[in-house]
């Protein structure tokens, strides 16, 4: 029962701070791959080989900001969405630390909702581990909000190497 109300009050904090970086965050311009968020241009290099000639949908993107007290937001065309390159684009911006790995990616329905479970590396939870309650909401966000978007998700999971994940500030994450 624990287990089910926390996953209630994480789903609706994480829908709410969704709701609530939408617009307060949305970048100025976006041009020739290169997102411009108030006077920082975002460059994409690392990542540009992923990117074909086609742009068939735009990924919404959330990283913390250069203070981290919010979210930059940015939109980068792609051909196809695939959830590697999600995690590369959160890796390139810093969102996630270098050498983190999505483990598995699943699409499922619990109760008609569409949940993306992801399972990340133990680089994942370290990262977290070592970060302010500020800075661990900011990187879940940068995650959860990213993930949501780009797959039409309505909830999320999260693991590492399959089990739960447990920081200091957070005793689970089940993003139900």
């Amino acid at each position: 029962m624990k287990k089910k109300w926390l996953g209630v009050v994480l789903s609706i904090f994480s829908m709410l701070m969704l709701l609530a970086c939408q617009e307060a965050y949305a970048p100025e311009s976006v041009s020739e791959g290169r997102a411009i968020i108030g006077e920082d241009i975002a460059p994409l290099a690392a990542v540009e080989e992923d990117v074909e000639d086609i742009v068939n949908e735009d990924l919404e993107v959330y990283v913390p900001n250069s203070n981290w007290n919010g979210f930059d937001v940015f939109f980068i065309g792609v051909e196809e969405i695939n959830p590697q390159y999600v995690l590369n684009i959160l890796t390139a911006h810093e969102a996630l630390p270098q050498g983190t790995e999505l483990l598995s990616f699943q699409e499922t329905y619990d109760n008609g909702m569409r949940v993306l479970e992801l399972d990340f590396s133990e680089q994942f939870e370290e990262y977290l581990l070592s970060l302010s309650t500020t800075g661990e909401q900011l990187v879940l966000g940068s995650v959860v909000n990213t993930y949501l978007l780009a797959f039409e998700g309505e909830s999320m999971v999260i693991t590492i190497h399959g089990e739960n994940l447990v920081t200091n500030k957070v005793n689970q994450i089940v993003l139900r």
